[in-house]
C-alpha cells in the first residue's frame, strides 16, 4: 500500500511541475513589436529626413522614396517578415550603406548624405531576396 501512495504522490508532483512550466512559458512568450507605420518620419535633427521602410517576404513598403538632393537621410528598416532580412543602399558615387541582417520583429537603420541628383537603389542582399522583388528606389530631385 505504501508503494501505491508513493506512485500517486509522484504523479501529482509531475502534473504540478508540468502545469507550472506551461504557465511560465505562456507568461514569457515574446509579444510582437509595436511598429510605427512606414513612410516619412521626423528625426531629432531637422536637417535629417527620416523614412521607415518595412520589409517582408519579398517586398519593401514603401518601395519608392523621393527626397531633395544633397540632404541627409535616415532609413529605418523594420523586419516584418518571418525570416531574416537586411537593407542595402547603393547610390552613384557613394559607398554602399547596409543595415545588419536582422531577425523578424527587429529594426536597424542607415544614415547618409544623398547625392545632388540621380537614383539610389535599395534591396535585401540575402541570396534570392532581391530577385524575388525585395528592392526599391530613392529618387533624388
Amino acid at each position: 500500500m505504501n508503494k501505491k501512495y508513493t506512485i500517486i504522490i509522484a504523479l501529482i508532483a509531475i502534473v504540478v511541475v508540468l502545469i507550472f512550466v506551461y504557465r511560465v512559458r505562456i507568461s514569457t512568450k515574446i509579444q510582437p513589436p509595436t511598429f510605427v507605420p512606414s513612410g516619412e518620419i521626423k528625426t531629432q535633427d531637422s536637417n535629417v529626413y527620416g523614412f521607415i521602410i518595412e520589409g517582408k517576404e519579398y517586398s519593401f513598403n514603401p518601395s519608392r522614396i523621393e527626397i531633395e538632393g544633397g540632404k541627409r537621410v535616415r532609413l529605418v528598416f523594420q523586419n516584418r517578415g518571418t525570416v531574416p532580412h537586411n537593407l542595402e543602399v547603393e547610390c552613384p558615387g557613394l559607398p554602399e550603406y547596409k543595415t545588419r541582417t536582422i531577425n523578424p520583429g527587429q529594426e536597424d537603420y542607415v544614415e547618409f548624405n544623398v547625392p545632388s541628383s540621380g537614383v539610389c537603389e535599395f534591396y535585401c542582399d540575402l541570396p534570392g531576396h532581391k530577385d524575388q522583388g525585395m528592392k526599391g528606389e530613392i529618387i533624388i530631385r
